[in-house]
């Protein structure tokens, strides 16, 4: 073959490979399809319905969900439930494995898969007493060909076996053996994030109480703690909704067409507002900051779960060091407590954060908060003005500039 005819060839492959032809050809070739063989039996696909447990880990980490009546929870965290949506997807992402194209039948290329142990993730399904409905070694994404980022699925092994295939469906984002990944940490599960508004627009009462005790200085090596025999201040603040007639808003200029619909506008609307009982009853207050009390309790996400009885001494919710009880109108309570502060964790990955414990209506468990939401929770009247009493009262605030009697005729330097 002469020097013209290499040259022709070598632009037709890289012409081939340019718009991704050679690589289709190899994935789609009857070596990668022939997953069939009598030799060589396709995956058995795990029926999601028949999952009840499922294990994940890799080199370094495990954790194990369990399914119940109750939904997917984790043992390891006292039962507490993860996030459902997510669990529900990894007991059915290998139900269509038995399609999957067969790429190898050796451990030769297992970097090249990710299929190396210190990089593998592992995931066991288990069914009624214990039996194994599936069991596979997770690799890296399969990108060959023309296949993208987000369209690709993974590399997988069955256990025990030599032969790699490509699944069609994407496991990296499930195969994560970290709990807190899969922990549903919102202290308030059932209150889903699109509903706190609503909620908070049913409120009746709020009642906070709290030790008045120093806020805290981040990056000090003690903090300031409430005791039993405390010398700080014990706050008590209820609140009550009500609604006040408002001047409506004006209506903006437009067409003449408006001008009836703008006409028959009610003058007046409905605004909540928000008071405090005594001793605080003259206390003025700017209803959005008071609600954000409310919303910061609801929304709150718990950084642990530490056990399942709060009247343990150790956790000192018998006697709150803070508590926020609000009660809507529909008759439905809800209460936060926050007791101690928890020892310093063990785990690398919580190393320096401060928590506290806390306990929920409707929940024997008891939960590691984030010290820092619950100093955010601990609000005096004196916190909650609207903006421009604030400003006003503030011996912080800006002060006129004074110059002196002879400013004019310095020089400037």
């Amino acid at each position: 073959m002469n020097a013209k005819s290499l040259m022709l060839l070598a632009g037709v492959l890289v012409v081939l490979l340019g718009v991704g032809l050679i690589p289709k050809m190899l994935r789609e070739s009857p070596e990668r399809k022939a997953n069939v063989r009598a030799d060589v039996p396709p995956p058995a696909d795990v029926v999601a319905a028949e999952v009840a447990e499922i294990e994940l880990s890799d080199a370094t980490e495990k954790v194990l969900l369990r399914k119940t009546e109750k939904g997917w929870v984790f043992p390891a965290k006292f039962d507490a439930p993860v996030n459902q949506q997510r669990a529900e997807e990894l007991a059915g992402v290998f139900s269509d494995v038995s399609k999957a194209d067969r790429v190898a039948d050796s451990t030769r290329m297992d970097a090249q898969f990710g299929l190396d142990p210190v990089k593998a993730k592992r995931i066991r399904y288990l069914g009624p007493n214990a039996k194994v409905l599936g069991d596979f070694v997770v690799g890296s994404v399969d990108q060959a060909g023309d296949r993208s980022f987000n369209d690709a699925g993974n590399y997988v092994r069955v256990v025990g076996r030599d032969t790699v295939w490509s699944h069609a469906k994407k496991l990296q984002h499930l195969a994560y053996p970290k709990a807190s990944y899969w922990l549903d940490n919102r202290l308030f599960p059932t209150i889903e994030p699109k509903d706190v508004a609503g909620l908070i627009g049913k409120m009746k009462t709020m009642t906070l109480e709290f030790d008045d005790v120093p806020a805290l200085v981040p990056g000090a090596e003690s903090q300031p703690e409430s005791r039993p025999e405390t010398p700080y201040d014990r706050i008590r603040i209820a609140f009550s909704s009500y609604d006040e007639e408002v001047p409506a808003d004006p209506t903006p200029p437009g067409p003449k067409s408006d001008a009836a619909a703008a006409e028959s506008k009610p003058a007046t609307r409905k605004e909540r507002r928000y008071k405090a009982a005594d001793p605080y009853a003259n206390a003025p207050l700017h209803a959005p900051l008071v609600e954000n009390i409310a919303r910061l309790m609801l929304f709150s996400r718990f950084d642990d779960v530490a056990g399942t009885d709060p009247s343990l001494a150790q956790y000192g919710l018998d006697r709150p060091s803070a508590s926020v009880e609000l009660v809507f109108e529909d008759g439905t309570v809800r209460t936060l407590r926050l007791g101690n502060r928890a020892p310093p964790s063990e785990d690398p990955a919580r190393k320096g954060l401060v928590s506290r414990y806390a306990a929920v209506s409707g929940d024997s468990k008891v939960f590691l908060l984030s010290d820092y939401t619950a100093s955010q929770l601990r609000k005096k009247p004196a916190d909650l003005k609207p903006p421009e009493a604030a400003k006003m009262s503030s011996p912080d605030g800006p002060k006129p500039i004074e110059l002196p009697d002879d400013a004019e005729t310095r020089p400037v330097r």
